[in-house]
């Protein structure tokens, strides 16, 4: 009957123990609001000025984004998959920087990540959903990607699949 009652006492104990580190954890930990998107985490380091320039220029003109980003960062072009709304993509200026955020309503095993644009007239436009395959995944989390639309583009799947170019750090 001790053993019993033992046995039950260490089990809540585990369980209250588990939820407080929980707790603590999300209130106080390094990764406090990046995965609900509530807070911007600073990326480190950051990119520069002429690098960031560079992107938006290399993209307005529909060349190539810069091949030598400072040390650290990979550069990366992503199709979108699911545009929301027939032209959403064709109201966003080429070269306008985007906001990705793990979308929570979406399925477990897919890592389903938003983009947004909040465009001049304060209205955000969702472009759609990274493709599969993007790995960014780890570097979305900790707050060390940055993301432009890049425009239209042909792939094998989509004659003029949403675009953009997403640089991340990786340490």
């Amino acid at each position: 009957m001790f053993n019993a009652l033992g046995l039950v006492l260490e089990v809540i104990a585990t369980i209250v123990i588990e939820t407080v580190a929980w707790f603590a954890k999300a209130l106080f930990g390094p990764s406090r609001g990046k995965i609900a998107g509530t807070d911007v985490v600073p990326l480190e380091p950051s990119l520069p000025k002429d690098a960031l320039a560079a992107i938006v220029t290399a993209l307005k003109a529909k060349q190539d984004a810069p091949p030598q980003l400072p040390s650290g960062w990979q550069g990366y072009y992503i199709g979108l998959a699911d545009e929301p709304s027939p032209g959403a993509a064709d109201r966003v200026p080429i070269g306008s920087e985007v906001r990705l955020v793990p979308d929570p309503r979406r399925s477990k095993r897919e890592p389903a990540i938003r983009v947004l644009v909040d465009l001049r007239d304060r209205s955000t436009v969702q472009l759609g959903y990274l493709g599969e395959g993007h790995e960014l995944g780890p570097w979305i989390e900790h707050g060390h990607v940055r993301c432009w639309f890049a425009g239209r583009m042909r792939t094998l799947t989509n004659p003029a699949a949403a675009m953009v170019f997403a640089a991340a750090w990786e340490p």
